[in-house]
């Protein structure tokens, strides 16, 4: 079952249920290497590692609502990288 949250801690409530997260349009999921998978709607945008690298994977539309959910899901859990450190 998904946990809602806020976008600030969809990362930290994903990894302590090690299972599904949804804040708004945004969900996270925990995998079993303690990497999480982070998404917008439909689009998985970016994996945060177990050491909290994170890892693109697209970069969505680009718009307003993708590039301030980055922020605050990321800033959130305490990584400090925003949309375009992550996407170029």
């Amino acid at each position: 079952m998904k946990k809602h949250t806020s976008q600030a801690n969809l990362i930290t409530t994903a990894r302590a249920r090690r299972g599904e997260a949804v804040a708004s349009s945004w969900w996270a999921v925990a995998r079993e290497d303690g990497s999480v998978a982070v998404g917008h709607y439909g689009t998985h945008m970016f994996d945060v590692n177990a050491d909290d690298t994170v890892e693109a994977v697209n970069r969505g539309w680009g718009s307003m609502t993708d590039k301030c959910g980055t922020v605050k899901i990321l800033n959130g859990a305490g990584i400090r990288q925003n949309y375009r450190s992550v996407f170029g």
